[in-house]
């Protein structure tokens, strides 16, 4: 399978300034602009919500970010909810391509690949510290639909790590395969981490984490040589 290709910082990161669409008789298509206007109302809510928190951050405060009409908002997205949840799933859906990307393009050596994949993540998110805001921290507040979504976001981790220590199992016979609630455990305990981090430093810091989380997710799948190796 072709890996997805990566997103860049750009893809994560709201833009400080919308430009604005080209109009009169040359204008682009219908499709291309409603396209261009949705990425630009999903950045605003990102911005939006990192500034001011989900309870605070309005609809307003979305148009006004992103220079698009109330009505033009509304031809997109119910409400702000339907909005941020569509942000959350452009975002979430992009990072996890970019974690991906970077495990099958790097080191033939399993682990270096692993470690490749938590690097990825966390330079995302450094690079993006209004979406890790957003993402890691508000949205436990934007109720029961956006913390359904973080849970399908998070099971494609789980997933993804429990693949990789199948192929590890292949190599080595004599691991013992794992009950999921352990991928599950290791994939909860890198996003507290991170979100811990990003309170009390923000998103810069994060880097710093690689070595921890490395060992972390490691050791509970029974790697401890690897895991110490990774502090």
């Amino acid at each position: 399978m072709t890996p997805p290709r990566p997103a860049s910082a750009s893809t994560l990161q709201p833009r400080e300034k919308p430009r604005p669409l080209p109009r009169g008789q040359h204008a682009l298509p219908r499709d291309v602009v409603t396209q261009a206007q949705r990425q630009r109302i999903c950045e605003a809510v990102v911005k939006a919500v990192a500034q001011k928190g989900y309870a605070a951050a309005t609809v307003s405060d979305v148009i006004a970010l992103a220079g698009v009409s109330r009505s033009t908002f509304y031809q997109l997205f119910s409400d702000k909810e339907d909005c941020y949840l569509a942000a959350y799933d452009d975002g979430a859906q992009a990072m996890f391509d970019a974690v991906v990307a970077a495990g099958a393009t790097a080191s033939d050596d399993p682990f270096k690949r692993f470690r490749a994949s938590i690097a990825a993540y966390l330079e995302a998110l450094a690079d993006a510290p209004e979406y890790g805001t957003t993402f890691t921290i508000e949205i436990l507040a934007a109720g029961p639909g956006a913390r359904e979504r973080r849970q399908a976001a998070q099971r494609q981790y789980v997933e993804l790590m429990r693949a990789w220590h199948n192929a590890m199992r292949k190599l080595r016979p004599e691991l013992p395969p794992l009950p999921d609630e352990v991928f599950v455990t290791a994939v909860t305990a890198g996003n507290e981490l991170i979100a811990e981090r990003i309170r009390e430093g923000g998103a810069a810091k994060l880097r710093e984490l690689e070595g921890l989380i490395v060992y972390t997710y490691l050791a509970l799948m029974g790697f401890p040589e690897e895991a110490r190796a990774a502090l």
